[in-house]
């Protein structure tokens, strides 16, 4: 196992095995603790090794940047006798990337498939080989690991979907103004919307791997017949339909704190009531809450050789069809409340299939779905302009010919899954009228990945495999989930793909920076203007003595976890205090 995972082209093989088994609850429901546990110590050892491989190359760069421009005739003619390493290098950056963004995919798919009261167990184990420690002896956190752990945190002891926000908030007038106010809580933005009459309050969590709407209200006792009432002198004077009662701060203060100190780097930062925060909150807003995802499907008909003719089809043959209801579920674009990744209802349909769990989204751009006009578009241009620009096309070929990855050419498309029966067809088979009671699920078909030239072999079905009808539309499912998060990080500059989470992460963060750096600029003026006050002004050498005779020692038994020599991995395994 110590060779196969330093091999990058074998680490996909084994990888998009491990995707594909987490998908399948009837061979994974009977495994161990210790089994699963195995799974994931495998992804761990690959995310070591990509990690490990980049910081070398890295090294490797910087070593080579440093070499003198100048060389001397016979270390010049050396020099021009070495190949070209960039291509290769290219290639090897992008395969790590992969194989480094496709680990933290399994071990999402791995963690979720796991029994709600299982989670737990292994959060600690997780965390702890997660976190590395750099040359300088420092533990580091890398993006993705964070991304990661902030998952676990919304998913260890909750199945629950995603959430939504009141359509208007308040429901009803009766509940009284509303009062606003957020805070960024560690990596998170929390907004408190409080009713001040009937102290119904919505609370809005954004983290980097989802947003949760909440509702929380205090059950406030009716008042006794012989009790004061709070305000006495506020009620006489306003409506107390109008009154505040309640506002968000007190919210915040009952969910997380007490008379407990409280750290200053765990203390809730306030931010400002002004346009710019409303502008990140906004902009964050904007952020899916999944991967999403864009593949083209295509069908072939028998003897169809041509773009135009294949692109001209309105409809599918009926194992096609049933094909296309495995591979996910069929929406109305009108209205749609997802990312239909560039589909119009107008234009190209008002139907497609579309596929989402927890994780990713990916929508198909169907081209037998879409509207077809000959006389003004023979070309099919309209259906060109959506799988041309795709980067993974699914191609299911009934023509009973070998298909070219030339047929539809585009600058854009990488990888093509070419799905074809295992028999041929027969002509009477081709009728797209034939008997739809035909069990399609006990059919076989070959499917095999091809990518454009100059494309690695990222797929262990670059090897054309059989598989049942059966387990067809799961199969390249995932196959075109992993072509896509490879096609994203190669067709990137730089080979790496930032994920929708990673950027959610990174706004929070660029959001804290900025009202911390604000505080900071804040508190530097105050000061400055405070010492020019009193420049003039003779120190009190008595004070802090008198301020220390007034001061009442807290002395609280903290234990041994409140120290700083607690690492990162126990800071962050939520799991010690949840259990």
């Amino acid at each position: 196992m110590a060779k196969v995972i330093t091999m990058a082209h074998v680490a996909v093989h084994i990888l998009e095995f491990l995707a594909l088994l987490a998908r399948l609850p009837e061979v994974y429901i009977n495994l161990r603790d210790e089994e699963i546990r195995t799974v994931f110590g495998i992804c761990i050892r690959f995310i070591q090794t990509s990690r490990e491989q980049r910081l070398k190359s890295e090294s490797a760069a910087t070593r080579t940047s440093t070499i003198p421009a100048r060389l001397s005739g016979g270390l010049r003619e050396i020099a021009a006798m070495q190949p070209d390493s960039s291509e290769t290098n290219i290639w090897q950056e992008s395969m790590s990337n992969y194989v480094y963004t496709l680990t933290y995919h399994v071990l999402v798919f791995w963690f979720l498939s796991l029994k709600l009261q299982d989670r737990a167990n292994h959060v600690s184990w997780i965390t702890n080989r997660l976190i590395f420690t750099d040359e300088l002896g420092h533990e580091v956190v890398e993006e993705q690991t964070e991304v990661f752990i902030d998952l676990m945190q919304r998913v260890t002891y909750s199945d629950l979907g995603d959430t939504i926000p009141y359509e208007t908030f308040p429901p009803s007038p009766e509940d009284g103004p509303v009062s606003s106010k957020s805070w960024i809580i560690g990596m998170s933005i929390v907004t408190v919307e409080t009713a001040g009459v009937s102290g119904l309050t919505q609370i809005t969590k954004r983290m980097a791997s989802g947003t949760t709407y909440a509702e929380y209200r205090q059950r406030t006792a009716p008042v006794l017949p012989h009790q004061v009432p709070a305000t006495p002198d506020t009620l006489s004077t306003f409506d107390s339909a109008s009154r505040t009662a309640i506002l968000p701060s007190h919210v915040l203060l009952q969910m997380v704190t007490s008379a407990f100190p409280t750290p200053k780097v765990s203390q809730p930062i306030p931010l400002p009531d002004d346009a710019m925060t409303r502008r990140a909150i906004s902009s964050f807003d904007r952020n899916d809450i999944v991967d999403g995802h864009k593949v083209g499907v295509i069908f072939i008909d028998n003897n169809q050789t041509t773009e135009a003719e294949i692109l001209a089809n309105t409809a599918g043959s009926p194992d096609y069809n049933h094909f296309l209801n495995g591979l996910g579920t069929r929406v109305s674009i009108r209205g749609a409340q997802f990312n239909t990744q560039g589909l119009h209802y107008d234009i190209d349909g008002e139907y497609t299939f579309a596929w989402r769990d927890r994780v990713t989204e990916m929508v198909y751009h169907v081209t037998t779905m879409m509207p077809t006009n000959l006389e003004n578009d023979p070309a099919c241009v309209a259906k060109k302009r959506h799988v041309g620009n795709d980067f993974v096309n699914i191609i299911f070929n009934r023509s009973n010919r070998p298909f070219n990855f030339e047929t539809i050419p585009s600058q854009f498309n990488s990888i093509n899954i070419v799905i074809t029966p295992v028999c041929r067809i027969a002509e009477s088979d081709f009728s797209h009228d034939a008997d739809t009671a035909h069990d399609y699920s006990k059919s076989f078909y070959v499917v095999r990945v091809m990518s454009k030239p100059g494309l690695p072999e990222l797929s262990p079905s670059s090897t054309p495999k059989v598989i049942s009808g059966k387990n067809l539309a799961a199969y390249v499912r995932i196959l075109a989930i992993n072509a896509s998060v490879f096609s994203l990080a190669w067709n990137r500059e730089g080979g790496e793909h930032i994920s929708s989470w990673r950027n959610r992460l990174r706004e929070i963060k660029r959001l804290r920076d900025r009202v911390m750096a604000s505080r900071t600029s804040s508190v530097d003026a105050s000061e400055s203007g405070f010492l020019g006050h009193r420049r003039n002004t003779r120190t009190n050498i008595h004070v802090e003595d008198e301020m220390a005779s007034q001061r009442v020692q807290m002395r609280p038994d903290m234990g041994g976890d409140w120290n700083a020599d607690n690492t990162i991995s126990q800071a962050l395994d939520f799991s010690r205090w949840t259990r």
